[in-house]
Order: C-alpha cells, then structure tokens, then sequence
C-alpha cells in the first residue's frame, strides 16, 4: 500500500474507534448527538474533532483557548464535592416513603460532618438526591433524581414515573405494570467555592490574515490527495475572526484541524467555535 493510504487507513481507524465511544454514552442512552457541541480538550482532542463530528452529525465543536491544561482550569472553576451512598433494597410503594426521608437524613449528617470540617458556610451549601431503581428481578439500575416534593405526600410515585421514562430512554421501552425496587441511594454534596474569573476579550473583525503564518503541503483525503493549507498562529486570534477550512491552528499545546466545507468562529473568551457544514441531517448546524 501506498505511505499515505496507510496513514489515512489508521487515522480513519482511530476516528471510528473514538465515534464508537462517543456512541455508547450517547446514542445507547438515548441521546441525539445532533442536539450537543462536541468539546474538543487535551493535546490531540482538536485534531480528531472536526472528522469525529462529521462522523457524528455533531454540529458544533468548541476548542477552547488553551486546550492542554483544560483541565488544570477546570480545578479552578468548580465546586468541591463528595458523594454519600447506602443501599438498602425495598419495594417502591407508599411505605417506602416514610424509610426513604429517614436514609437521607442519615446522609444528610454525614455530608454536614464533611462540609463543616471544609469550613462550607450553610449558604453555600448544596445538595442532589437520587435513587438507583430497578424492576424486581434486573440485576442493573437506573440513577434517577430525586425532586423536591417527590415525597412530600408520602408517596413515591413521580420518582417512579420518572423511573419509566428514563427507563424507556435507556432501553427503548418501560413495563409500568412490573413492580419496582429501591435499591441504592445517593446524596451528592456541594460546597459552592468563588470561581476563578475568565478573561472576555473585545470584538475584532472576521478578517484572520493577521494570525496567518504560513502555507503547507498537506495530506488531507477529504480535500483529494496533497494541498496547500493555511497554518494560523492560535495565540494571534481574536474575537471575531474567521477562518474557512481546510486549515490548521497551531498553539503550544496543541493543534487544530479544520476541513474543507467548514468554518471556525473566535468568540469572546477565545475558544473556537467550529461549525460543520454539510451534515445530512435535519437538525443540522445552526
């Protein structure tokens, strides 16, 4: 075989792998890919994005400013957290009620224990319930949440109805009829921290010839074979520019890849907006 059949044959075989994953915690679940902005992170997460989207029917893709330390920034913007879990194996009816307000005080202690020694003031306190249900004889669960007001008439019966729905996304159908058991329950526990501010940059214009640095000969099958491609300075970008695929972003920490028929888009905290053109699909790009 020829060099650059062979690297294209495994680059196409990466980005089939990489879709197959995308698919299990989307499409198995029920989730539309078509509704969703694929976030491109890491060093080679842009390079891969733009096929893995075109693969997907995905229209957007966001590459943000500095992808290769996204997550050292994430550290810097979220809360802190801690998970409280007990299970405890009961039928889903009217009765369950009273036991269930009862197990979540329990773990409503152990999560103010927690939140006190992280020195969390009441204010910033925050708290998601849920419960792991299933249909008597599965031997699997679903995490469903739990509302406020789903037991405040004793009964549990929009926890269950919710239970159904989320079963029937899941598994594309629900058995209202078969009984159900509660089997794990989770209390998530948040400490509302202030956040790190992010820089907003002013608006510039769509012209991105200032951040253009060079020509290259590039491989890409999607344009036919070998062509001369625009290698932009990643850093140079404003908000408000434009750039027009093919081309490539280049940054320290890693480097983007736009393809032919598609458009990037800088918006004001500097990430690009890929968008992807050409998707048969209704719900294409907006």
């Amino acid at each position: 075989m020829d060099t650059m059949d062979v690297s294209q044959g495994i680059i196409s075989l990466v980005t089939s792998n990489m879709a197959r994953a995308i698919r299990v915690v989307s499409v198995r679940k029920g989730y539309d890919p078509r509704d969703f902005t694929l976030v491109a992170f890491g060093g080679a997460g842009p390079l891969h994005a733009a096929r893995l989207a075109k693969e997907l029917n995905i229209p957007r893709v966001l590459v943000p400013e500095v992808p290769g330390i996204l997550c050292a920034l994430g550290l810097l913007v979220t809360d802190i957290r801690s998970d409280y879990t007990l299970t405890r194996i009961m039928v889903a009816d009217k009765k369950a009620a009273t036991e269930v307000k009862a197990i979540f005080r329990e773990l409503e202690a152990s999560a103010n224990e927690w939140l006190n020694h992280e020195g969390v003031q009441e204010k910033d306190r925050l708290y998601r319930y849920s419960v792991d249900i299933r249909y008597r004889g599965q031997n699997y669960e679903l995490k469903v949440p739990l509302e406020p007001g789903d037991l405040i008439a004793g009964e549990i019966s929009r926890l269950i109805r919710r239970f159904h729905l989320l079963h029937e996304q899941n598994y594309g159908y629900f058995a209202e009829e078969e009984p159900t058991q509660l089997v794990t329950f989770c209390l998530e526990a948040v400490g509302c921290v202030p956040r790190a501010a992010l820089n907003r940059y002013p608006k510039d214009g769509p012209d991105s010839q200032h951040a253009l640095e060079s020509m290259r000969r590039v491989f890409l099958e999607e344009a036919g074979g070998f062509i001369e491609c625009p290698v932009y300075r990643r850093e140079a970008l404003q908000n408000g520019n434009v750039i027009s695929g093919p081309a490539i972003l280049e940054q320290m920490d890693s480097t983007t890849l736009i393809l032919p028929g598609q458009e990037a888009v800088v918006d004001h905290f500097r990430n690009i907006i890929i968008h992807i053109f050409g998707q048969n699909s209704a719900k294409g790009a907006s």
